[in-house]
């Protein structure tokens, strides 16, 4: 596996935005999974989502300086078929 900063296995974890205190992370989590990512080429990202439950996605992107652009689509088969992020 060629490498970068961004190479590797990351947890991933997204809220619902809420302007009220809830005490609670449970109230207002949305998703988490791991995110597996590898530069393939220079500046060329691969990878997948996986959240369980057949729920995962695949990654592309590229590097942007310090950052990475990712989109990411549903893969056939499997709850998260069509969806295009």
């Amino acid at each position: 596996m060629q490498g970068s900063a961004f190479t590797g296995q990351w947890i991933y974890r997204s809220v619902l935005n809420t302007p009220d205190i809830v005490g609670d992370f449970n109230k207002i989590k949305f998703g988490e999974g791991r995110l597996y990512l590898n530069e393939y080429a220079p500046g060329l990202i691969t990878g997948n989502f996986d959240f369980g439950d057949d729920e995962r996605l695949v990654v592309t992107g590229y590097v942007q300086g310090e950052h990475i652009r990712l989109r990411s689509t549903g893969v056939q088969g499997t709850a998260t078929a069509g969806l295009d992020l």
